[in-house]
């Protein structure tokens, strides 16, 4: 059982990943987890990869969506969450009483 989970660990440190491109036991321990060689990375250039790719996918998403200005007394409906088979997903109308600064309303 002990090889097994030997195998296992190794197996895992040995894994590589998509954005670094390297396995996580060679950049913990700084050396090739096949062959006994030391490896140089450059965590900074790897930090920057993956904001650059959280910044892409955020700006993907943020054109996805779309601005709207609620207005006071403007009528809305109220969705619910989970419904049963002939329930009713919305109910309402009802008025807007109060816009609070981060985007949210009150009915």
């Amino acid at each position: 059982m002990d090889n097994v989970l030997a195998t296992v660990m190794h197996a895992t440190k040995c894994a590589v990943k998509n954005m670094m491109k390297t396995p996580h036991g060679a950049l913990t321990f700084r050396r090739d987890m096949f062959v006994d060689v030391p490896i140089n990375t450059d965590r900074i250039a790897i930090q920057q990869s993956r904001q650059q790719l959280i910044d892409t996918n955020l700006m993907q998403h943020n054109r996805k969506r779309y601005n709207y200005h609620y207005r006071l007394n403007e009528l809305v409906m109220v969705k619910v969450y989970e419904p049963t088979k002939m329930q009713e997903k919305l109910h309402g109308p009802y008025p807007i009483r109060e816009l609070r600064t981060n985007g949210t309303i009150r009915v």
